[in-house]
């Protein structure tokens, strides 16, 4: 088991590099929910996935949320938050959120 002190740094570590994650977090996004929009948001790593797709009980959604970290091969101490959107949701997260920043599957 690693020290809590070396996930905290490596937490740290892949916060300032999130960009190098977001090709393999958008990929796997893209493969279970093929029509979604993918927004950046925060002062950390807010990952917004948007789709008309997203089941409505928590329980379905935590389910798309651990095969997408699968997907990616994210650690399980990773600091990325996964929030999934159905239309009424990207309602209020527009209403709240300042910037989106939309991700691409090309970048």
């Amino acid at each position: 088991m690693e020290k809590y002190t070396d996930i905290l740094l490596d937490r740290a570590k892949m916060v300032r590099e999130w960009k190098t994650y977001m090709y393999d977090i958008v990929k796997a996004v893209k493969t279970i929910l093929p029509d979604s929009k993918i927004y950046v948001f925060g002062s950390d790593v807010d990952i917004l996935i948007f789709s008309k797709n997203v089941p409505k009980t928590n329980i379905d959604r935590a389910k798309i949320k651990l095969e997408i970290e699968n997907l990616s091969n994210l650690p399980q101490h990773h600091p990325f938050e996964l929030h999934l959107a159905d239309e009424e949701d990207m309602r209020l997260y527009a209403s709240r959120i300042k910037e989106l920043i939309e991700l691409k599957a090309d970048e």
